[in-house]
């Protein structure tokens, strides 16, 4: 889950959103797809498996070079299997 998701350009996007989510600072974007479910929180449907996933990670999300918002990372479950979804949520 992700907590306190913000959206660079105000407006929450009614729509599931095609960007790349980036989760350390080194790290490459990850082809995923972005469902906001409320004011600050959203769903990640991500193209391939991710390791690595900490909580108290970023997970910024992007189109191209543009920053489009992000969040923080709460936690994942179950720990240690990579999922090709993590939920959002605060």
């Amino acid at each position: 889950a992700v907590r306190d998701v913000n959206w660079i350009a105000g407006a929450v996007p009614d729509q599931p959103v095609e960007a790349a989510v980036k989760i350390r600072y080194k790290a490459q974007k990850i082809a995923a797809a972005i469902t906001a479910t409320g004011p600050d929180t959203a769903d990640i449907t991500f193209a391939s498996d991710v390791f690595g996933i900490t909580s108290g990670q970023g997970a910024v999300f992007y189109e191209g070079s543009h920053c489009l918002g992000g969040g923080i990372i709460a936690d994942r479950e179950p720990a240690g299997i990579p999922l090709p979804v993590l939920e959002v949520a605060r």
